[in-house]
């Protein structure tokens, strides 16, 4: 963050702002989550920020693969606060590069005046995101003989010759993770093609 020299005049004008703006109801749905769109942020922001003498100004600069957005306060007095931050173009299939460009430079003005303003704007997905890991099923743990017992299975529906099968069995004996059974079980059913 980088500021004027002085913030004398513009702190108690942007407390006082702060103390009218509320976080935003989200009012929009993509990208697999719920957010306030830009203009509605602005719409709820700007006239308590222009009665308090401050105004929001936003720059567009270009960043290594992709966009940096600069968000400014700037205040009546010619003090100001600003940050920039970068973030890359948005990539989706159903978008050009330049559609691209610009949903992340709508993304990165919604993010860079909602911080600068201290409001959330869209809905908390970290508690979400702990939910789902805490309903999920825990794994069951591995068992080596189970997996030795499934490539044997395999090996006799695929008709395998007794000296294949005794290399295989020679492999368990150094296998030690669910990563080297699965790696025999993949070679079996890739040796059982050529046969």
């Amino acid at each position: 963050m980088n500021t004027s020299e002085s913030l004398g005049k513009i702190l108690p004008d942007l407390f006082n702002a702060q103390g009218e703006i509320k976080n935003l109801a989200p009012n929009k749905s993509g990208y697999g989550y719920n957010y306030v769109d830009l203009a509605e942020i602005i719409d709820n922001v700007k006239p308590i920020l222009l009665k308090n003498s401050i105004i929001v100004i936003q720059s567009v600069g270009t960043a290594e693969g992709g966009v940096s957005i600069t968000t400014r306060l700037q205040h009546i007095s010619g003090e100001w606060i600003q940050d920039t931050f970068a973030l890359p173009a948005l990539v989706q299939k159903s978008m050009n590069s330049v559609q691209g460009m610009g949903a992340s430079i709508t993304y990165g003005r919604r993010y860079g005046i909602s911080a600068m303003l201290g409001i959330a704007t869209d809905e908390d997905t970290d508690g979400a995101m702990k939910n789902k890991q805490h309903n999920k099923q825990p794994e069951k743990p591995f068992d080596p003989k189970l997996a030795e017992k499934k490539i044997d299975e395999l090996m006799q529906k695929l008709a395998f010759p007794m000296e294949y099968r005794e290399q295989i069995h020679n492999q368990f004996e150094k296998a030690k993770t669910k990563a080297d059974y699965t790696a025999i079980y993949k070679a079996v059913e890739l040796e059982g093609e050529t046969l």
